[in-house]
């Protein structure tokens, strides 16, 4: 096994030096295209590749506040990509890509939560059940901030229809 891997590729880089590029979330399209969606410290960036990874387009600066990401390919084709939302009100948001993650719809971004005590949450991931209901499971916390006798944290779940 691991006798078959390539050379590897650079994903993304600042060649300011200003970001940090991390925790990246890769989805395959049914197209065979790949997408990236990349961790900052505060906009997501999207990188792609049409050959199986080898190149990426530089990374682009989408329009969602968040981190870290989870995508998704929804059964009719359009892309929903959540996210954690590290600034108050804290909570989870998911936006909607219905040209294959050319443009997002951030004017509609989609609240799941906005009742986060502090920003120590996110990390989604998201299913689709055959009813076209989405499941988007995350880590959370109800704390009040200043007050660590409150703190409580959790993994969480929100149904939704996309």
């Amino acid at each position: 096994m691991g006798r078959t891997w390539g050379s590897p590729a650079l994903l993304a880089e600042d060649a300011e030096k200003k970001l940090d590029f991390g925790e990246p979330c890769l989805l395959r399209t049914r197209n065979g295209r790949l997408i990236a969606m990349l961790r900052t410290e505060g906009y997501l960036y999207q990188s792609d590749s049409a050959d199986d990874g080898r190149t990426w387009t530089p990374a682009v600066k989408t329009a969602m506040w968040g981190f870290p990401a989870h995508l998704l390919e929804l059964k009719d084709g359009r892309i929903l990509c959540t996210y954690g939302y590290r600034r108050p009100p804290y909570g989870l948001r998911a936006c909607i890509s219905a040209d294959g993650g050319k443009s997002w719809n951030i004017q509609n971004e989609i609240i799941l939560r906005d009742d986060g005590g502090t920003r120590d949450l996110g990390y989604p991931s998201s299913v689709q059940f055959p009813d076209g209901r989405v499941l988007t499971t995350y880590w959370f916390n109800q704390e009040k901030p200043g007050d660590p006798k409150s703190e409580t944290r959790f993994i969480a779940g929100t149904f939704y229809r996309p």
